[in-house]
């Protein structure tokens, strides 16, 4: 017979196919008997990934946004700062992926009273904790003069020995004369503390140290303290950063995901994702905010903890005690367990810690109930991964705010149950999707689990507060709205903290005036109004709001037709008191949870000059330059010594025009030179007017035509001139040149006008040439023999110079002519700080076009932007749509169509974040669609404010030349050509504020099979050039390889090759500085280091700038001397050969030895016994994975996690890699292969050489890097 602890009926809840609304009113719910242990949670505050207060977080939470992301771009300066003076010269610094808050260097140190000097000294921890329980408490209803003196506790989960005091080794690296003063601010125990002697608070103040568990055995103590009568109320909470999270295996707990992401009892997890945030809540006796008309958010009906005791390893979970520790709470709670309707696990998403946490639970429940599947199981740690110490309050505030606004949300990244589990035969399933709360019935309840790696375990029993019956507002009459703050910019953003506010919340006009009167402190600088209903205030704000400082300054003082409400108004703009609950006398009214008060963002760290690396300007700064140009440089002096043998000069030009200087005066030079010169000429069809003059037509045909007549003769040069329509028929030619079998190295010049703007005093550019352009020069990497190159001319240019140039034997591709002026190209670093900015600034209310924006790249621009401007509107165009909305949930959740559901993923983050996003299917070059789709966004948005044409066909594989088809070409080119001029003409009557095209590398550094590709990124580079004649804001990037989305990604090409593959944050970020400066084009990336690489890329057809030659001969000389030391780590002091035993004849496999060395790294034996359990020689789960990563890399994929456990000793685990990599076990020992890096070494570089050489192709040489 099962055990009863109380006859409560069971608990039911519903799905929901859709979203709903933050702003939803809490269900009604049946008011349970109060007992005298129960406490309220009555205010909280959270600080979170992508989420600054509570709104947000659940918000994020209902969205089922996913946090994870890089380290943010200011954490990451100031973390490369401080690195840089410990690392290696040249070692690379990178960070783990995980999910974290955007700033911890901001601080409104003049609130809290402190000078910039000692809050910058001050642990970032402690900051964040003051102004997250601040929030808490206002948000509660109590103000600081309310609780001066008052019998109020603090208690603090933190973990000191691990980030506590990595802020106070900062300091001590970098201003050690500062230690003194520095130490209260870096002392954990002084985090409460501070607090407590902030707000004058009399109760128990401590910090709590469980490790995981910390935050929530904090709140147990606190609400034990309350029944033991030692406070009234409490604070009770935690805060976990990270202050260098360092992708360094010794950084590591060994608990870490290999991708950032958290996967809760899914398959394929493989452990948690790190995060960061606050969270505090205020917490009173029930009965007592019930009789205060305290605000309820949720009821803590009773909590227990435990400890694991002797368990499989120090660190290792137990499922016995986690039992045992929820049936307590449950007798603490006096709850029947059949009435729990969610638990909010631990729910690490490790392979270790999810079953046992599930055995856990199954055993707690089995105790009293045979139910299956009852309740329902979720776990944070998918939105923002794990939060340590920190956990366990996040856990909670979810699952308060869940029981507060009546849904449950979904858990993320579970796709498939974990094979050691048999959800079946529990209690319990995994909630898979937001579901609503039933509105009628026994109040919701739910527990919350944190488990320690201390062995110290915490379960709470919450339930649904019971409803409170709102006033509605019935009777109009006028309030008086005051606001304050201690700066007029704070007032300010306080202001719009409102705004925000009034839009979405149901409160009434009453309570919100009531609690903004009687639970605020009244500050300095003030604002009040007047107003007869929440949209009049809203008006009202939302006017100051537009008007700025100035309208805040200028208030008058509001009248009213009672007087009395004038009169306080003069009183409160006067710095007078005024007796706020006389206002609402006789009326029902109550405090409720408003905006807090808006703390200033200044800057408080510790002063981190940039290292010397990165301040100078000569060829050492080059490895921290994201951003080159190709420019010109003049260069007047010209050899005519280009040596032409005997044979024929073929010249290609527009229909014949007697008079034109190309067409009579070049022929007629050369013809004097001694040459035999052809002229073919555009025209209908194919003609042979003579044996020196030709007639051809755009079509292929007449291309092979002519050429079946060239190939007889010797052809030395060809002038290709460009015509009105050029692109098509030299197509064609480089096709036949490149196909005839007998042809010679020939000279094939393109002669245009002006493509580039080189002086800015050009009067015309011509885009259209830059299709020849590109493709000339893609063209000499499909054939050695197509001495391909391009001189460009403008009218000033004398055909002597011309006829110079064509005898010059250079290497360079392009050369241009300016007034009179020889320039020629060169690559070099560019400086975004030196261009100044065009006047705009990227819009919050702002209507954004993206074209491709359904692509790799397009997405990620997108997230980034509606995380930056919140209520942006993005208008996504794309060549293939997104299913009906109503399909999306579906598509997400059944993983049926991945890269699909990831489009729709991405789309539902843009969203979440607060902007609109519009997503439209439309080919870009088809100027009926996109008139239509223009004309629909401005009949509501009125004006597009700027555009992204990011729209391209992504070409990957081998596509040479000579097999493709103009039909294959032109698809490659329609969006970059003529999709760039519909979208640039359909949006001139907007004048949008910039118009920025995302080109390729492969314009600067192109290979072969990329023809086409090329010359459609040329026509771009040129773009920029000629629409910034007529408009401005235009810029080209040239992007060098994404690795993680992007037409790379999806061609198989997201390596690392000349230039380095990006993350999308390092991408990200390199845009940003660029971002409104006055700069043409640019190339986004930086240059790899590896000898090969930097060898190579002296054969491109440019000049290098002289820092750029400076800088690669730098790398080349230290790459050829001998290496420095490795750097000295704990594993490599004293080393020595392992000691084995336990074999019959004292041989032992090369595996076992792999093995023996990895413990000896790990664990710090020197002598070991292959029998021996590794637990038993007091391995625990973190070491064990610790272990697992370095066995990892010598045999990738070859084992998981779980084979340790099972083959869990030196023999064993041999025995089972020798099988696994297809070796018989063997008694005798085997030599093990040696040199396998120095073979490896030599491999790589041997194909770097053939690339040089030009006997293998980039394409062939990317084949062979991953071959190896």
């Amino acid at each position: 017979m099962k055990n009863k602890l109380m006859d409560f009926s069971e608990l039911g809840i519903r799905d929901t196919a859709q979203t709903e609304s933050s702003s939803q009113l809490p269900p009604v719910a049946t008011p349970a008997t109060i007992r005298p242990g129960d406490i309220a949670i009555v205010g909280l505050s959270v600080r979170m990934p992508l989420a600054d207060d509570a709104e947000q977080f659940w918000n994020n939470l209902l969205h089922g946004l996913d946090c994870t992301r890089d380290l943010p771009e200011q954490r990451r300066q100031d973390a490369d700062n401080y690195i840089s003076r410990k690392m290696n010269p040249g070692e690379d610094t990178k960070y783990l992926d995980g999910s974290y808050l955007e700033h911890i260097d901001t601080f409104d140190y003049p609130f809290f009273r402190f000078t910039p000097k000692e809050a910058s000294l001050m642990n970032p921890a402690q900051r964040i904790f003051m102004e997250t329980a601040w929030a808490a408490f206002e948000d509660g209803g109590y103000t600081s003069e309310k609780l001066a003196g008052s019998n109020t506790g603090v208690y603090v989960g933190l973990v000191s020995d691990l980030e506590g005091y990595r802020y106070k080794e900062m300091i001590h690296d970098v201003e050690p004369q500062s230690l003194p003063i520095s130490v209260t601010g870096n002392l954990s125990c002084i985090l409460p503390s501070r607090l407590s002697y902030l707000l004058d608070l009399r109760g128990p103040s401590m910090v709590v140290d469980t490790a995981c568990s910390s935050s929530l055995v904090a709140v147990h103590h606190a609400c034990n303290a309350i029944r033991l009568g030692e406070c009234d109320m409490a604070l009770a909470g935690g805060v976990k950063l990270n202050v260098l999270p360092l992708d360094k295996d010794y950084y590591r707990m060994g608990i870490e995901s290999s991708n950032g992401m958290t996967r809760p009892f899914d398959d394929s997890s493989d452990g948690s994702g790190i995060g960061e945030g606050a969270a505090v809540i205020m917490l009173k006796p029930l009965q007592d905010a019930i009789k205060d008309k305290d605000q309820v958010y949720a009821v803590i009906k009773g909590s227990a903890i435990n400890q694991d005791g002797n368990s499989m390893g120090i660190t290792a979970p137990n499922a016995r005690a986690q039992s045992e520790v929820i049936v307590k709470a449950w007798k603490a709670a006096g709850v029947d367990p059949e009435s729990i309707a969610y638990i909010e696990t631990h729910g690490t998403g490790t392979v270790l810690g999810d079953p046992i946490e599930i055995d856990g639970i199954k055993g707690a429940f089995e105790q009293y109930t045979d139910k299956r599947q009852f309740c329902a199981i979720g776990s944070v740690k998918s939105n923002i991964g794990h939060l340590y110490e920190s956990a366990g309050i996040t856990g909670l505030v979810k699952s308060v705010l869940s029981l507060k606004k009546g849904i449950l949300p979904a858990v993320q990244h579970f796709d498939r149950p974990n094979r050691n589990i048999d959800f079946s035969g529990t209690p319990v399933y995994v909630n898979t999707r937001n579901r609503i709360w039933p509105a009628e019935g026994e109040p919701v309840r739910m527990g919350v689990s944190a488990f320690g790696f201390s062995g110290t375990n915490c379960h709470l029993i919450l339930e649904q507060a019971g409803a409170v019956e709102t006033n509605s507002e019935t009777e109009t009459r006028e309030y008086l709205f005051p606001l304050s703050a201690k700066t007029l910019q704070a007032l300010q953003q306080y202001i719009s903290k409102y705004t925000k506010y009034l839009k979405t919340t149901d409160h009434t006009l009453a309570d919100i005036c009531y609690t903004a009167g009687t639970s605020r402190t009244h500050y300095e600088h003030r604002l009040v109004r007047i107003a007869s209903s929440k949209e009049d205030l809203f008006a009202q704000l939302a006017e100051l709001e537009e008007g700025g400082l100035e309208s805040i300054r200028e208030q008058s003082v509001p009248e009213s037709s009672q007087l009395h409400l004038t009169a306080h108004c003069e009183t409160y703009l006067g710095g007078g008191e005024v007796s706020w609950p006389s206002l609402y006398s006789g009326e029902d009214v109550r405090r409720i949870s408003i905006p807090t008060y808006p703390f200033e963002a200044h800057r408080c760290w510790i002063e981190l000059s940039a290292p010397p690396s990165q301040t100078k300007t000569d060829a050492s700064a080059m490895e921290n330059i994201h951003h080159y140009e190709l420019g010109w440089v003049p260069e007047p002096e010209r050899n005519s010594d280009r040596k032409l043998s005997e044979g024929h000069i073929v010249i290609f030009m527009d229909e014949k025009r007697e008079g034109k200087r190309e067409d009579l005066s070049l022929r007629k030079t050369l013809q004097q030179q001694g040459h035999q010169v052809i002229e073919v000429f555009d025209g209908p069809s194919f003609l042979q007017v003579s044996s020196e003059e030709y007639v051809i037509s755009d079509h292929r045909e007449s291309m092979e035509q002519l050429w079946a007549h060239l190939k007889k003769l010797t052809i030395t040069r060809i002038i290709y001139i460009q015509q009105d329509q050029s692109f098509q028929p030299f197509f064609y030619l480089l096709q036949e040149m490149i196909g005839a079998q007998s042809l010679e190295p020939v000279d094939l010049v393109l002669l245009t006008n002006p493509i580039h703007s080189i002086t800015g005093t050009e009067e015309n550019v011509f885009p259209q040439a830059a299709l020849m352009f590109g493709l000339g020069l893609a063209g000499r990497k499909e054939d050695a023999r197509l001495q391909c190159r391009s001189i460009q001319v403008d009218a000033e240019t004398s055909l002597q110079d011309i006829v110079a140039e064509l005898d010059h034997e250079s290497d360079d591709y392009g050369v241009a002519y300016r007034a009179g002026t020889r320039y020629i190209q060169q690559f070099g670093a560019l400086d975004p700080s030196a261009y100044p900015k065009w006047n705009y600034n990227i819009r919050n209310d702002g209507l954004y076009l993206i074209t491709g924006g359904l692509g790799g790249i397009g997405l990620e621009l997108g997230l980034q932007l509606a995380e930056r401007y919140p209520g942006i509107t993005l208008a996504l165009v794309n060549r293939t749509s997104l299913p009906a909305r109503e399909e999306w949930d579906s598509i997400v959740a059944t993983h049926s169509n991945e890269v699909l559901a990831q489009k729709i993923r991405s789309v539902q983050q843009m969203e979440a974040a607060g902007a609109t996003v519009l997503p439209y299917q439309a080919d870009i070059s088809d100027e009926a669609s996109m008139r239509m789709i223009l004309s629909e966004l401005r009949q509501k948005y009125v004006r597009i404010a700027g555009v992204i044409h990011g729209a391209g066909v992504a070409v990957g594989g081998d596509h040479p030349l000579k097999d493709r088809t103009i039909e294959e070409a032109e698809r490659v080119l329609c969006p970059k050509v003529q999709g760039t001029q519909v979208v640039d003409q359909l949006t001139r009557e907007d004048n949008p504020d910039f118009f920025v095209m995302f080109s390729s590398i492969a314009t600067l550094f192109s290979g072969p099979g990329q023809a086409d590709y090329v010359a459609a990124n040329a026509y771009q580079d040129a773009y920029a050039a000629y629409r910034n004649q007529e408009m401005d804001g235009t810029m080209t990037v040239n992007w060098s390889t994404w690795k993680e989305t992007g037409a790379a990604v999806a061609t198989g090409y997201g390596v690392d090759t000349l230039f380095k593959a990006m993350t999308n944050k390092e991408a990200l970020t390199w845009l940003d500085q660029v971002e409104g400066r006055q700069i043409e084009r640019v190339l986004i990336g930086q240059m790899s280091t590896d000898r090969g690489m930097l060898k190579m890329i002296r054969n491109y057809p440019f000049r290098l700038s002289p820092q750029v030659e400076s800088w690669i001969d730098s790398r080349l000389q230290r790459t050829s001397s001998p290496k420095a030391p490795a750097p000295v780590t704990p594993q490599s002091v004293a080393r020595q050969d392992t000691v084995l035993n336990g074999a019959d004849e004292g041989e032992y496999t090369p595996w076992e030895r792999k093995v023996a060395e990895v413990c000896q790294a790990i664990l710090g034996f020197n002598e070991i016994d292959i029998h021996d359990s590794f637990f038993e020689l007091g391995a625990d789960s973190i070491l064990v994975k610790q272990m697992y990563a370095q066995l990892d890399r010598q045999y990738p994929g070859v084992l998981v996690v779980a084979d340790l456990f099972e083959h869990p000793s030196v023999h064993r685990l041999g025995g089972y890699l020798a099988d696994k990599t297809g070796h018989k076990r063997e008694k005798k020992q085997v030599e093990e292969p040696v040199g396998g890096a120095i073979a490896l070494d030599e491999e790589v570089h041997s194909l770097f050489d053939q690339l040089e050489d030009g006997k293998i192709s980039m394409e062939d040489m990317l084949k062979g890097l991953k071959h190896i």
